[in-house]
């Protein structure tokens, strides 16, 4: 099995309205709808969606996970597109940011606070070689209607 679609493929394995994985590259997409054919112990609908990831409206969900996917202009039109959503459907939401190559993009917007950071272990054993970041917005749904821009 190659390993597309794996964090669609764990989150769909837990009693959520739904999962959607968004990928650019259409033989990954291929990939990934195999594996998620295939998973035993879904609890969850999930797909994945073949177009870039700024151009997804981000209406809905919750919960953000990103392996450093992309370059600073485009973490930046991903994050403009989240806005808009918000603004569209406001609600409470995470961003888990792997390998935070670029984090100074969310550190610049006045709607995310950065609120844990996990280093990357030192150890060999470790299987995740990476940090991680984790955000969420500051002041809620209300702060969202009184719109704030996505940048200072």
């Amino acid at each position: 099995m190659v390993r597309k679609g794996r964090v669609t493929c764990c989150a769909s394995r837990y009693p959520v309205r739904e999962v959607i994985g968004i990928e650019d590259v259409a033989e990954l997409c291929v990939a990934a709808e195999k594996n998620l054919e295939t998973l035993r112990g879904k609890r969850a609908p999930a797909r994945i969606l073949h177009r870039p990831a700024e151009e997804f409206e981000y209406t809905t969900g919750t919960v953000i996970y990103m392996f450093h996917p992309f370059g600073p202009r485009t973490l930046t039109a991903v994050l403009s597109q989240l806005w808009k959503g918000l603004r569209t459907n406001p609600r409470e939401i995470r961003i888990m940011y792997v390998n935070p190559v670029h984090e100074h993009v969310l550190q610049e917007t006045k709607w995310l606070e950065m609120y844990d950071r996990w280093p990357a272990p030192g150890h060999l054993w470790a299987k995740v070689m990476y940090p991680l970041s984790f955000w969420r917005m500051r002041g809620g749904p209300d702060w969202i209607m009184a719109g704030e821009p996505v940048r200072t």
